[in-house]
């Protein structure tokens, strides 16, 4: 059994960061959480990582609470991409939007879970949403790591995105695989 550790972790951020790249996603699942844009950056100051998602349609952080809704950003930090080393959750709790980082151990046939860590997340605007973590917390041995993104979203005022809910991934295709950025 895993015990959930939560750690508050106070970044300051400077208003400008450097080393942006942004990855555009197709308008291809319904509902109010589908990828438009995946973008990361460093902060100028204090070794920060800032991942950035945006969708194609405005929603409220509250729509991100219950089982059904929720934004997951995926982070492989070995060069091998069968498993995601690290995951940040970004979901609503307790009145508040929220994220936590929290770490994966490879394992035979799938991967343990290790506990949660929280960090800093922001709203720049209504179809958007933000993480910023130290540096550190994705440092492999390579210092250069993959990510993707995935959404659920389900709503009882949605046809589309009730009980099966809406998904989506990015980015997408074979082709395409993880975004690379160098730690």
């Amino acid at each position: 059994m895993l015990t959930t550790v939560v750690v508050n972790l106070v970044l300051f951020v400077g208003p400008v960061a450097a080393e942006m790249k942004a990855v555009r996603d197709p308008d291809d699942t319904s509902g109010r959480l589908d990828v438009k844009v995946l973008s990361h950056r460093h902060a100028r100051q204090g070794g920060v990582l800032i991942h950035r998602l945006g969708t194609y349609h405005n929603w409220r952080s509250r729509r991100l609470r219950g089982d059904g809704n929720h934004i997951d950003l995926w982070f492989s930090t070995d060069r091998e991409d069968r498993y995601a080393e690290k995951r940040v959750v970004i979901d609503f709790k307790s009145g508040e939007l929220r994220a936590w980082i929290q770490s994966y151990e490879e394992i035979s046939d799938g991967a343990a879970v290790g506990p949660l860590r929280r960090i800093q997340v922001r709203r720049p605007n209504r179809h958007s949403v933000a993480v910023l973590f130290k540096r550190q917390a994705l440092v492999g041995k390579h210092g250069k790591y993959g990510w993707s993104a995935s959404t659920s979203f389900r709503s009882a005022r949605s046809a589309e995105c009730n009980a099966r809910g809406c998904f989506d991934s990015a980015p997408v295709g074979a082709k395409r695989g993880l975004i690379s950025h160098r730690a």
